[in-house]
């Protein structure tokens, strides 16, 4: 079974990596797509470039990126750091970790799912107030 990932939230090359040693076989970064799109749109990207290209070049430059971290840790394939989990954990606390990082060291504590919630509603209202 393949782990797909569809979010707004991964846009550097570290949310990338995290994800992918995490165990996800595919990222799908929508908000980035929308993002370049609207910078073309708005005149800060050349107009040279159309959206596959820019995309392209965003593409290249994380799996650039991705292969440059791996290097440095001594992992010269994908497959041997998908699912590695040699992160640790910082600002998460126990509840979390135990229910979704299960194995992640973590030396402080952190932000709970009671909290994390919170966070996640008030942006939300934040963002689509009337």
């Amino acid at each position: 079974m393949a782990l797909l990932v569809k979010t707004g939230k991964a846009r550097e090359m570290h949310h990338m990596c995290v994800l992918l040693c995490y165990g996800a076989d595919a990222i799908c970064p929508y908000m980035i797509m929308e993002a370049t799109k609207n910078l073309r749109s708005d005149g800060v990207l050349s107009d040279k470039l159309n959206d596959k290209e820019v995309f392209g070049n965003y593409v290249e430059a994380m799996e650039n990126g991705i292969a440059k971290v791996m290097a440095k840790m001594g992992i010269s394939t994908l497959q041997s750091y998908k699912g590695a989990q040699i992160f640790e954990a910082i600002g998460l606390s126990e509840e979390i970790i135990d229910k979704c990082f299960r194995g992640t060291p973590s030396r402080v504590g952190g932000i709970t799912f009671k909290e994390l919630t919170k966070e996640t509603v008030d942006r939300q209202m934040l963002t689509f107030q009337p």
